[in-house]
This record gives structure tokens, sequence and C-alpha cells, in this order.
């Protein structure tokens, strides 16, 4: 049987496991309840959980128990797990703060820019390193998508414009418009208009005269 414990170590463990009970929670609340996500939120959330496995080595410390070992030994497996939790979810809160900059909460910046808007009633459909697609609703005519494409600097290099045409003689049709990255001159485009399966590539100029002669507004 374990001997009990000295007054003052009783007291100390006591404080410890509230003050353990406190960071697990804290760490809790941020990584499943806070609507807030922000980087200050991620290393105070990963913090606590750090801290609070070392609550118990302290008091192992200060009581000399022999499993102090064990725990200090564990202890850098811990560290470096939560270190790279923490690289991990910075990461993905890049990742999604370089979405959004490109999509409906910065239409302001876009138009700034001097880039098309983002409609509102539009959705992301899908996002990766490289890539993000925008797309509007259960739109059978018109410009039914956006494609940004960006790089590891959170720069967009092009953007894809799609649009359906009405088709002609029952054949589909549709025109992409690409248009470079931004710090480029605006008229380096690239456009491509599709005929069933024939595709051919024609100028802005011809894209422009298909999108008035279809009364499709301009989007790019």
């Amino acid at each position: 049987m374990e001997p009990k414990a000295p007054k003052p170590f009783q007291r100390l463990r006591v404080l410890l496991v509230c003050t353990t009970v406190i960071l697990i929670v804290t760490a809790a609340y941020f990584d499943f309840f806070s609507a807030t996500v922000n980087i200050y939120a991620i290393v105070g959330k990963d913090a606590c959980f750090l801290l609070a496995y070392a609550c118990p080595i302290i008091y192992f410390m200060i009581t000399k128990d022999k499993r102090q070992r064990f725990w200090a030994v564990f202890g850098v497996f811990w560290i470096i797990i939560i270190c790279l939790r923490t690289k991990d979810e910075i990461r993905d809160y890049n990742h999604t703060l370089c979405h959004t900059q490109f999509g409906v909460p910065f239409n302001q910046s876009r138009r700034e820019r001097g880039i098309p808007t983002i409609p509102q009633d539009w959705q992301m459909e899908l996002k990766s390193d490289t890539e993000i697609v925008w797309k509007g609703k259960n739109k059978a005519i018109g410009h039914i998508s956006k494609c940004v494409f960006i790089d590891s600097t959170c720069t967009d290099t092009f953007e894809i414009d799609y649009y359906n045409l009405k088709p002609l003689r029952g054949v589909s049709r549709s025109l992409s418009i690409a248009e470079e990255a931004y710090e480029q001159p605006l008229d380096t485009y690239i456009c491509m208009y599709d005929f069933g399966d024939n595709h051919r590539q024609i100028n802005k100029m011809e894209a422009d005269s298909i999108l008035i002669a279809e009364k499709i507004q301009k989007d790019y």
C-alpha cells in the first residue's frame, strides 16, 4: 500500500489536479465549441494541452517520485505530437484564410484589384492547395462557375470562367475564358469555344461577341 503523502503534498496534488482539469477544459472548448478560429486560439489550445501534461511531471519532481522519469520520457513524445498537431492546424487555417480571400467575403478587395466579383449566391464547391472552384445554383445557361488557381504563397496565378450557351441544333455549346495573373496586362486571355465534341481557341473579341449575341452578362 502506497504511503499517504504529507499534507503539503496533498494540497499541491489537489492544486495541480484542478489546474490540469481547467487546462483540459479550456483546450476542449477551443477545439470543439469556440466559433472563433485564429492563430491565437490554435496556439493557446495546444499550449493548454502541453501545460496539462506538465502538471503531473511537476508534482513528481517536487515529491521526488520515481515515476517522474517515465513521465518525462513520454513527455518528449507528447511535445512532438502537439507541435506536429499545431503545425497542421496552422497550415489548415492558412489554407482556409487563403481560400476565402478570393471569394464572396472579399468582393470589395476584388473590385479594388480589378478582379471580377463572385456572385453573392454562389457557393465554394471545391478547394485544394492549388485550386478553388465557385459555382452558381442550378444555372443551365450563362456564367456557371469560376475556378481560381493559386500558388504556394496564396497568390492567384489565373482564373477560368465557364459559360454554358444555348444549344444549337441540339448540340451543346460552352465557353471558357482564362485570365492570367492580374499583375500581367489585362489583355492576357485564353478563350476556348466548345461545340459538341469540337474545341476551338478563339480570341477575346470573338468571346465577347458570343456573349453579347447570347445576351449573357460578361463577368471577367
